[in-house]
């Protein structure tokens, strides 16, 4: 037998081909990146007689053994916490009783989660770490996993009187790892595990539409995920419901400075006159006369709830249909 060694210099790709000639027998190396838990890098080779193979199967096959390395820890029989996360939001149940009874935990003690959605996986372990001495200081019950490129947080059992939403909003302040986070999904009151699933699967089905309707922010609350579903919903329905959840702002639809004002107001800066104003690169006192302005026109206060939410929901369809 014949061996040949690589070094990194050879390997310059996350993926590639390489072709090895041993006697009279050509054999097709495909070769492919994958993460350890730990985030180092390691290399899977698949060695093919003659022909290469095909990419799906390629791409199966490395799946499968990611999968392998994120399921278990360093030793074959270690139960592992992604073991026990993906089980919660497959519904798996008797596996999830199962393996937080082996982990020792109380699974019944989550009430938070947070969905942090990365750039770059290489950066999971340094992110994970940070998380965890951050958050170590506010809950007893920390479950930190990434799925994908999505870090699922699940927490419980709080040690502090901190509003939560505080706290999420001083990791996304201080992080050293802005630039790769894409987005953070602040998800308070999980009444049991199904709650969670049913987040995660909120967010995987309208998360692709996040920074079309927030293109200012990173963090968001489980309330504007809900928001943000149903006005995807309705901007699916045609034109005569698109027209008709529009109506609402249709005074000034054709005032460029006035829209822009109002959706950076509502859906950039939360309403605050204060970031409205730096946003737009204003004064805040500027902001509040214009708002003031865009509500006699529409006919709606806009800095009160009970008035205003209909106004928020045609900002966002706006932005959905117009990008």
């Amino acid at each position: 037998m014949e061996t040949q060694e690589f070094s990194h210099g050879h390997l310059n790709k996350e993926k590639g081909k390489l072709e090895l000639l041993i006697s009279n027998l050509t054999c097709v190396v495909e070769y492919k990146s994958i993460q350890q838990k730990n985030g180092e890098q390691l290399f899977l080779f698949v060695i093919k007689e003659n022909t290469p193979l095909p990419t799906k199967t390629i791409e199966k096959i490395s799946e499968v053994v990611q999968v392998a390395i994120n399921l278990w820890g360093n030793k074959h029989d270690e139960v592992s916490e992604y073991a026990l996360v993906k089980a919660i939001i497959n519904d798996e149940s008797d596996k999830m009783r199962r393996l937080a009874n082996i982990l020792n935990i109380d699974v019944s003690a989550i009430q938070m989660m947070w969905l942090i959605y990365i750039n770059d996986v290489s950066e999971e372990k340094n992110i994970r770490d940070e998380l965890e001495e951050q958050l170590s200081k506010y809950y007893q019950t920390r479950v930190i996993q990434c799925i994908d490129h999505c870090m699922i947080v699940l927490l419980g059992n709080g040690l502090h009187k901190l509003h939560e939403f505080e706290i999420a909003t001083e990791f996304i302040e201080t992080t050293n790892y802005f630039s790769q986070i894409s987005e953070v999904v602040y998800s308070p009151k999980m009444k049991n595990t199904k709650a969670v699933r049913q987040m995660y699967q909120l967010v995987n089905q309208v998360g692709e539409k996040v920074h079309t309707i927030y293109p200012m922010r990173k963090l968001f609350t489980a309330a504007e995920l809900r928001s943000m579903q149903r006005a995807v919903d309705l901007s699916k329905q045609g034109e005569e419901m698109i027209e008709e959840s529009l109506s609402v702002i249709e005074p000034i639809l054709n005032e460029k400075e006035s829209l822009n004002t109002l959706m950076a107001f509502l859906l950039d800066a939360n309403g605050s006159f204060d970031e409205c104003g730096k946003n737009l690169f204003i004064h805040k006192n500027t902001v509040k006369y214009r708002i003031k302005k865009i509500s006699e026109l529409i006919g709606n206060d806009v800095t009160v709830y009970s008035e205003f939410y209909d106004v928020y929901m045609a900002c966002m369809i706006y932005r959905l249909i117009n990008g």
